[in-house]
């Protein structure tokens, strides 16, 4: 038999699920499923508990409690695992009967699903008159080799199809250059998430927001701060009499 389970939920089998009939002796029931062999991938559990050890017998009344897990989230694909089990009747073995099927194969397979894009806010820091750059996908570095604002998703690789600044008007494409009304200076973010922002010499405070938007329609936002730094004083040669 096989069934289809969807990635990452529990699947729940049913009485179904097994294929039950015996019409050479009609009215027997359902009794029990033997699980003869643990899945090739994955995990059974009855009530709660995994099996470890087969045989392992439930009843008809207990299938409603058995369920597989994949191996680890995100696991899909077809005939994805596979395990072994028998039935048994409620007719008993009595004058030499038989109330044991033969052993068959349940196959699961795990239907994909699109995991939403984990979407990680970006910041960076630079003093005045220095770029300020990194990528807003892949995350800028914070200064001790770690990256944060990472964004992450497990289905697809991430772009950048558009960004917007506040107060400016309009959706610039990846690799845009815009100049910022307020003359703070120019910022430029492309496709593979990379960006740079060059400040206007010796404009310092923070910059207008720039939120992107990703190939999975999620968006984040950047935000650059400049750090003012004291400049060294201006003298001019004087000649007095």
């Amino acid at each position: 038999t096989e069934v289809t389970a969807t990635e990452d939920i529990a699947y729940q089998f049913t009485v179904a699920d097994f294929g039950f009939s015996d019409p050479s002796d009609a009215p027997d029931g359902f009794e029990n499923v033997m699980i003869t062999g643990l899945p090739s991938t994955g995990t059974l559990y009855d009530n709660g508990v995994a099996i470890t050890v087969v045989p392992a017998t439930i009843s008809v009344a207990d299938i409603a409690t058995l369920t597989y897990e994949t191996e680890t989230l995100n696991d899909n694909g077809d005939d994805y695992a596979t395990f072994t089990f028998k039935i048994q009747d409620d007719g008993l073995t009595t004058n030499g009967g038989d109330d044991t099927s033969a052993e068959a194969t349940m196959t699961i397979d795990v239907s994909a699903v699109n995991d939403p894009t984990v979407v990680v806010n970006d910041t960076n820091t630079v003093d005045e008159d220095n770029t300020a750059s990194g990528n807003v996908i892949l995350g800028t570095d914070d200064g001790t080799g770690t990256l944060v604002g990472t964004d992450t998703d497990v289905d697809d690789s991430l772009t950048v199809v558009s960004f917007t600044i506040a107060g400016e008007s309009g959706t610039f494409n990846p690799g845009d250059t815009k100049t910022l009304s307020g003359g703070q200076g120019t910022l430029t973010i492309n496709a593979d998430g990379g960006y740079t922002f060059v400040p206007t010499a010796n404009w310092n405070g923070t910059a207008p927001v720039a939120t992107y938007t990703l190939n999975t329609g999620s968006t984040g936002d950047l935000t650059v701060t400049v750090d003012s730094v004291n400049d060294a004083p201006i003298v001019t040669n004087t000649e007095v009499t």
